[in-house]
């Protein structure tokens, strides 16, 4: 093996984007069990395409507000819980919270 071995760095980013490539490399090893050199062109064309796809920005994480994961926490409960005190609690807070969620206040630090 050679020392730059490693460059090959296969991620589900670039495997996404090259699929077909992928599928098309894969078949062909498969059809060229005993002989797999038969397939360096389609090997060549999906290290090609990762190669470029690893160039590409990687995508934007979005944070999720943590007011709206307490919203995906509590808000079933409000329906499924059997205690009438509970849903009254549920219910108060998620009225005191919908407004900031849906239509939150901007920063007055100008």
């Amino acid at each position: 093996m050679s020392e730059d071995q490693d460059k090959y760095i296969f991620s589900t980013k670039n495997i996404g984007q090259c699929e077909i490539n992928a599928h098309h490399f894969f078949t062909c090893v498969q059809e060229n069990k005993n002989n797999p050199i038969k397939c360096m062109a389609a090997f060549d064309r999906f290290e090609k395409c990762c190669d470029d796809v690893s160039n590409l920005p990687e995508p934007e994480e979005h944070e999720i507000h943590p007011l709206v994961k307490t919203l995906q926490y509590y808000a079933p409960r409000l329906f499924t819980s059997d205690m009438p005190r509970e849903k009254t609690i549920l219910a108060e807070s998620l009225g005191k919270m919908m407004p900031q969620i849906f239509d939150p206040k901007e920063d007055e630090d100008d």
